[in-house]
């Protein structure tokens, strides 16, 4: 798995991402996709490599891909845990 430095930490990704959902894997914030309606005024932010792995968790989820989805929620849970709180309905 390829490993990200951000924020003083090095950190392995939980899987391999296609280019549709992470191009980049950068630091740079990004405004975080597919926020429940009633939480949209957050305005959540992740490092792009990290909304990469949120987007492929909610893929993983919608395709029955228990095992993947529960590795990108329990990931975002370790590094990002404010955002996975704010975010928990759609990680279930």
């Amino acid at each position: 798995m390829k490993i990200i430095k951000y924020d003083n930490m090095k950190i392995k990704l939980p899987f391999k991402l296609s280019s549709t959902e992470c191009g980049d894997l950068t630091n740079e914030q990004i405004k975080v996709q597919y926020v429940p309606t009633h939480k949209l005024h957050l305005n959540l932010t992740l490092p792009r490599f990290a909304n990469g792995v949120y987007l492929a968790t909610l893929n993983a989820k919608d395709k029955g891909n228990k095992t993947k989805a529960k590795k990108g929620a329990d990931w975002l849970k370790e590094y990002f845990p404010y955002t996975a709180l704010m975010l928990n309905e759609y990680l279930g």
